[in-house]
């Protein structure tokens, strides 16, 4: 139980650091992404925290528009939540696919969003804490339009082999915004 909370204060502390130095660095971010790795590697494949801690990286991926390492973190969480048939897992998985669309598609974003709160609210709101409101930043995407084509292109065709069909649909947004 000790650790657990010693982990949680240090994303905390690590979060907090983060936004207080410059919320519109990458390079923060980038920081906050090796400490979130190194925290995952520390972690056994069975634990609700490294859950947590995968859809904390994915999201500040996504923000550092590393998203195909994004995407690969939001998988391999829902994965392990699915294996401990953990519902709170289930719920950050929402609110980082959410995040995802948090400066783009309003639609998804909001049908995210919604997933996430309508689980929370079930099972006697025996969920509730797993649903955290995502402060999430502005999002500066390259102007090269070419470029993000290419990228999640990529994204797009690396997923394809993995034949998840939700990951495939949320990446191929990517692509729809850039036309």
């Amino acid at each position: 139980m000790k650790t657990k909370h010693f982990f949680l204060s240090l994303i905390l502390f690590f979060f907090g650091l983060g936004t207080s130095l410059a919320q519109d660095s990458l390079s923060v971010y980038t920081v906050k992404i090796d400490s979130l790795q190194r925290l995952i590697d520390a972690h056994p494949n069975d634990a609700e925290e490294k859950v947590q801690l995968l859809n904390e990286y994915a999201r500040q991926c996504f923000y550092n528009q590393e998203i195909k390492e994004g995407f690969i973190a939001t998988k391999e969480a829902r994965e392990i939540s699915e294996k401990l048939n953990f519902d709170g897992g289930k719920i950050m998985y929402y609110l980082t696919l959410s995040a995802y669309h948090g400066n783009g598609d309003d639609n998804m974003f909001t049908y995210y969003q919604k997933k996430a709160q309508w689980l929370s609210n079930s099972m006697g709101n025996r969920l509730i804490n797993y649903y955290v409101e995502l402060e999430i930043p502005e999002l500066k995407l390259d102007n090269d339009f070419e470029k993000l084509l290419t990228k999640f292109t990529s994204i797009l065709e690396y997923f394809t082999t993995t034949e998840d069909k939700e990951i495939q649909a949320n990446a191929s947004t990517g692509i729809s915004n850039c036309y």
